[in-house]
Order: C-alpha cells, then structure tokens, then sequence
C-alpha cells in the first residue's frame, strides 16, 4: 500500500507542476520584436539575393546550352568535310587557274 500511496503523491506532484508549467506558458504567447525583426531580416536577405541568384543560374544553363550546340554543330561539319575528302577521287577534284 505504501508504494500505490507514493505512486499517487508522484502523480499528484507532477500534475501540479504541469498546471503550473500550463498556467505560465499561456502568458508567453506570441513573438518578441527581436525574433519578428530577425526573421524580416532573413527573408529580405532571400528576397533580395534570391532573384540575382535564379537569374545567374539561368545564364549559366543557357551559356552551357550555347556552347553544347555549337561543338555540335562544328563536330557535324568537321565529319563532313572529313567524308568529302575521303570520298575523292583525282577526277573529282577540279582545279582551275582561270576564274
């Protein structure tokens, strides 16, 4: 019985404490004026950085797009000049001194 009796006391004590932890807590709601001015501060940074950022990004893509396209292009041509001289033949190739 002693034991069931402490439990209760345990209980008891805890209880109390949690109201009182309750009854506190309630007065503290909301948001101090050093954390509202903190977080406008953080997102005017984002805000600010934000869109230089996306903007550098997108011309670096399309740099990279650019430069892909152009080895492209190049390596296409350089494969065909490079079949056309092999494909010819002494007949083929005319050179003419009179224009």
């Amino acid at each position: 019985m002693a034991r069931l009796s402490g439990f209760f006391v345990l209980l008891a004590f805890l209880g109390e404490r949690f109201i009182r932890y309750r009854r506190r807590a309630k007065r503290y709601l909301g948001f101090t004026v050093v954390e509202l001015s903190l977080s406008v501060a953080i997102v005017g940074t984002i805000a600010t950085i934000g869109p230089t950022l996306m903007i550098q990004v997108t011309r670096y893509f399309r740099q990279n797009q650019a430069r892909t396209e152009i080895q492209r292009d190049a390596r296409f041509a350089f494969d065909l000049m490079g079949r056309t001289l092999r494909q010819a033949r002494a007949s083929t190739v005319i050179v003419s001194f009179y224009e």
